[in-house]
């Protein structure tokens, strides 16, 4: 498994191209080390923090809980270990520099880390015939060789947080994890916080070009399809189906794969990725056991000497969890 791992990696940072990211404008992250009451916070001028007096803010919320309420997301209330508890959305007025707050909150001895919600992308996949139906990569690596060895596990689920699947393909269509203890009946089956997600999820709320899609952008929902394509794309250089005489072969074409929409296409034709939902996501894809977490996005450019700590919070957790998460270079 680990032989094959190494060659999920190296064929991942072959293929795919990126460009770096910047941040959602006026919006940033924080992690506090007491709970902001967001009602209180708003209605009647509570601040947990200094910091918070000095600018004028639309909106705090905590990031980890859906926007209708109905649950925190992959976690539970009571769970005050969660690493992912007390962690807020912000959203500043637009004559605000984000930047500028982050760097204030620095100063607030409660607040554990601050950030802008970043903005990661994919570029566009050739279009060149030969570059999609010749796989010239594959007996670089020795897959011919490996297959001889391993296809694969079916009880082994990687996890694509991307910008969805098109999980009727073909090529993928017998690949797709199923969530055996989940139906399509309105119910939570299975007590994971999602209704009815028997093949994953769609984590994404937001889109600027919705106008010109015919999805609901505007709420999460079981539906991860494919709008961009590039998920699809990925999908198949790691699980599309073996010896079927369709389309191409994956390198481990008896894996699952997990759609995880955290992307969405956006008005250059590439795939955008806020920090939030792709951290949605990873922490699902841990939650639900999936063993593999794929990345295949470009690391947001570091202004002023940020990181993305919400990242690595989530990356550490996906790791408690015993998953190996593969993130592009």
């Amino acid at each position: 498994m680990a032989k094959k791992i190494t060659y999920l990696i190296v064929l991942l940072l072959i293929i795919n191209n990126f460009v770096f990211g910047e941040h959602v404008p006026q919006q940033l992250i924080i992690k506090s080390k007491k709970t902001i009451k967001t009602q209180a916070h708003l209605i009647n001028g509570v601040m947990i923090s200094p910091v918070l007096n000095n600018y004028k803010l639309k909106k705090i919320e905590p990031l980890f809980k859906l926007k209708n309420n109905s649950h925190i997301i992959g976690s539970s209330l009571k769970n005050n270990s969660d690493p992912f508890n007390n962690i807020y959305l912000i959203e500043i007025s637009n004559t605000i520099n984000v930047h500028e707050v982050v760097k204030s909150f620095k100063q607030d001895t409660d607040i554990v880390w601050a950030q802008p919600n970043y903005i990661y992308k994919t570029v566009s996949i050739p279009n060149d015939p030969f570059y999609q139906s010749h796989q010239w990569n594959l007996p670089l690596i020795n897959m011919e060789e490996t297959w001889d060895i391993t296809l694969g596990s079916e009880d082994v689920a990687v996890a694509v947080v991307d910008t969805g699947v098109d999980w009727h393909h073909e090529d993928l269509v017998n690949n797709i994890w199923q969530n055996s203890d989940e139906t399509i009946n309105g119910i939570d089956d299975d007590g994971n916080g999602f209704i009815d997600d028997v093949r994953g999820w769609d984590f994404v709320d937001i889109n600027p070009n919705a106008a010109a899609f015919s999805e609901d952008y505007s709420v999460p929902d079981n539906d991860p399809s494919d709008m961009a394509g590039h998920g699809t794309h990925v999908s198949g250089i790691i699980a599309a189906e073996i010896n079927n005489n369709k389309g191409v072969v994956g390198v481990a074409p008896n894996v699952k794969i997990m759609p995880l929409r955290a992307g969405f296409l956006d008005s250059d034709g590439d795939g955008s990725f806020y920090t939030n939902h792709i951290c949605y996501s990873i922490k699902y894809a841990a939650n639900n056991n999936a063993k593999v977490i794929n990345l295949s996005l470009g690391n947001p450019i570091k202004e002023n000497g940020e990181d993305d700590l919400l990242m690595k919070e989530a990356i550490n957790y996906a790791f408690g969890k015993g998953c190996v998460v593969v993130a592009a270079s």
